[in-house]
């Protein structure tokens, strides 16, 4: 007598690269959350960074490892990254993310640091006269 069973193939979801560096910053959550100063929400950072990601493709073919860099950086800073306050930025370099602060980043930490009596941002050319 012979029997045999039916093996039903359950075809698993396809595995995108936003979906592995999702899971691989989402995994680390916690540890990004210890660093967040008390101003910053740990799940608006979270949201802000992953849509970074997800916007720019570019930065999907990063290392997952370069990317957390980045995220541990800007909690310790408590600065977002991309987004519109445009305090910091997810630069790719091939496989590289790099973490860069705009202007605007820099003033937010001057303006807590408290030692800042006032701050002004211009444009100057190379020809401008200005002074300071």
């Amino acid at each position: 007598m012979t029997t045999t069973t039916a093996v039903t193939a359950v075809k698993a979801a396809p595995v995108t690269k936003y979906g592995t560096i999702k899971g691989f910053i989402e995994e680390r959550q916690q540890a990004i959350a210890q660093l967040i100063p008390k101003h910053l929400n740990p799940e608006r950072l979270m949201k802000v960074l992953l849509n970074s990601i997800y916007k720019t493709p570019a930065l999907q073919e990063c290392t997952p490892s370069s990317l957390l860099q980045c995220a541990l950086t800007s909690a310790e800073l408590g600065l977002e990254p991309g987004g519109a306050l445009g305090h910091a930025y997810l630069v790719p370099y091939k496989t590289t993310c790099t973490f860069i602060i705009g202007y605007r980043g820099l003033i937010e930490l001057m303006r807590r640091s408290g030692q800042l009596a006032s701050i002004r941002a211009v444009v100057v050319h190379e020809r401008d006269r200005f002074s300071y």
